[in-house]
């Protein structure tokens, strides 16, 4: 009886805390943090500015977006190491589904460096570094616990191929 007394005080206070968000408006900030996962793994961070509110139904935001994964192909001696680091500024157009949810999509144009090691067939170790350019699109969704946090989900290309997190309103 007493676990059934806990869960739902548990539903209670995160019931409470839903009705309390708010979705991004203007000149609002958000801070995205969280790991990346598929073309290895990674770190993704983010941040967006409400820019113009009420842009048709939605939101449009710019910021930028820092990433950083590493996968490994092949193994034992023709193992190939990489590691990708991306910068890029991001611009983002936010739909809200009601005071909680919102999706939204983001286009990515920046840099990235790539930097691949492996050992040949004679034993030598190789690096290769390459800068490059960075291009990005993902679909995300976010809810919103409080006015201040929240979690998201994010599918597309990018330094990973998905990301979810947190998201903490400034």
């Amino acid at each position: 009886m007493r676990n059934f007394f806990v869960v739902i005080a548990i539903l209670c206070t995160v019931g409470i805390s839903a009705t309390y968000a708010q979705r991004m408006q203007e000149s609002n900030s958000l801070l995205n943090l969280g790991p990346g996962f598929f073309r290895g793994i990674g770190f993704n961070s983010s941040f967006d500015y409400g820019l113009i509110d009420h842009w048709g139904p939605g939101l449009f935001t710019v910021g930028g977006f820092v990433g950083f994964s590493q996968f490994t192909r092949g193994t034992g001696l023709y193992a190939v190491n990489n590691s990708r680091f991306a910068i890029s500024p991001r611009a983002t157009y936010r739909l809200p589904v009601d005071d909680s949810i919102e999706v939204y999509g983001t286009l990515m144009l920046g840099i990235m460096i790539s930097s691949e090691s492996y050992t040949d067939v004679w034993g030598n170790k190789n690096r290769d570094t390459n800068p490059g350019e960075f291009f990005g699109t993902t679909a995300g969704i976010r809810y919103s616990f409080t006015s201040s946090i929240s979690a998201f989900s994010e599918i597309g290309i990018s330094i990973t191929y998905i990301a979810v997190g947190l998201s903490i309103s400034l």
